[in-house]
């Protein structure tokens, strides 16, 4: 069995996207704040963006510790919300949401097919 050896980080909201900076090797995101969010690179991490809304982030030093507080570090730019779902989330754990309150959640709950 081999070893991950990337993150994929998702960025989930409308309108939002991430784009790479060349001349100052920075991700520049836009997630709903009304100003751009810029962070920059370290040398020992290699970004591959693979959409507008998925990052893969590499450690090429093989540094897991590097990795992970990078990806930190990229997901409190905008964290994960429960109630609605928009966030930047790491794709390989598990993010759940409240459900609403009321009769029609409890009937999507249980997957009746009940007008109501």
């Amino acid at each position: 069995m081999t070893k991950k050896e990337y993150i994929l980080v998702r960025l989930n909201g409308v309108g939002w996207n991430v784009k790479y900076n060349s001349t100052n090797n920075e991700l520049v995101f836009q997630v709903g704040y009304s100003h751009l969010v810029k962070k920059r690179i370290p040398n020992d991490i290699e970004i591959k963006i693979r959409s507008e809304t998925l990052l893969e982030v590499k450690a090429k030093g093989g540094s897991k510790q590097l990795l992970g507080d990078f990806v930190a570090s990229i997901r409190r730019i905008r964290p994960w919300n429960i109630y609605t779902g928009h966030g930047i989330v790491r794709m390989d754990r598990v993010e759940g949401l409240i459900q609403r309150r009321g009769k029609r959640s409890l009937l999507n709950f249980l997957n009746l097919k009940v007008k109501v």
